[in-house]
């Protein structure tokens, strides 16, 4: 489960409280904590220059090139297209569903949807 490794990181761990972090050692610097179901999550995002080694970025696996970027690009932008595509698909079928629940008909005679819908 673990190694010796992962103890020694553990061991070794600074543990600050966050009151107690140094200010505007990031340029973005945003936290937060909140109750879900009766336990404590928290989120936390950061972002500003680099300042680990080069040594010490290889050995944590950290590093990496171009093209792992830019498949990790593409593969996020596929999944937001395609997230978009169903929650918009979802939201005509909930609009169409609601204008005929109404009894709204937009044009003359059953629509090519109907049957689909309502059998």
């Amino acid at each position: 489960m673990y190694s010796s490794q992962h103890s020694y990181s553990v061991s070794h761990a600074e543990h600050r409280p966050a009151h107690t972090q140094q200010p505007g050692r990031h340029a973005v610097a945003y936290r937060i904590s909140t109750s879900f179901f009766g336990r404590r999550f928290y989120m936390a995002f950061f972002m500003g220059t680099e300042r680990r080694g080069t040594e010490r970025l290889e050995r944590e696996g950290q590093i990496h090139s171009f093209t792992n970027i830019l498949f990790s690009l593409v593969g996020l932008a596929w999944l937001v297209f395609w997230v978009s595509a169903v929650a918009i698909g979802l939201s005509v079928i909930g609009m169409y569903v609601l204008k005929s629940a109404v009894g709204i008909n937009l044009l003359d005679g059953p629509s090519f949807l109907h049957p689909f819908f309502y059998g």
